[in-house]
C-alpha cells in the first residue's frame, strides 16, 4: 500500500477513534448539570489531529516506487 493511502487510512482511523471518545465522554460525564456538545471538542479535535497526523517534509514526497526522487538532499547549506 502506498504511503499516501496508509496516511489517509491512519487519519480516518484517528478521526473515528476521536469521535468514539467524544461520544463516550458526552454520554458518560458524571456532571449532568452542564451538557456537553460535539462543538465543545472542536478545538481539541483539531489540535489532536494536528499532533497525531503531522507529516514532516520528507514524508510528503512520493516514494521512488511511486515516481518520487531516488535521493533527497537533506544536508543544510553552509553559511554564506
Amino acid at each position: 500500500m502506498p504511503k499516501a493511502q496508509q496516511q489517509l487510512a491512519f487519519m480516518t482511523a484517528v478521526d473515528s477513534k476521536m469521535n468514539e471518545l467524544i461520544e463516550w465522554v458526552i454520554d458518560n460525564r458524571p456532571n449532568k448539570d452542564h451538557e456537553l456538545h460535539h462543538e465543545d471538542f472542536s478545538e481539541a479535535r483539531e489540535k489532536f489531529r494536528t499532533i497525531a497526523c503531522a507529516l514532516d517534509p520528507q514524508q510528503t514526497e512520493p516514494e521512488p516506487s511511486e515516481g518520487g526522487a531516488q535521493y533527497v538532499n537533506v544536508t543544510p547549506a553552509p553559511w554564506p
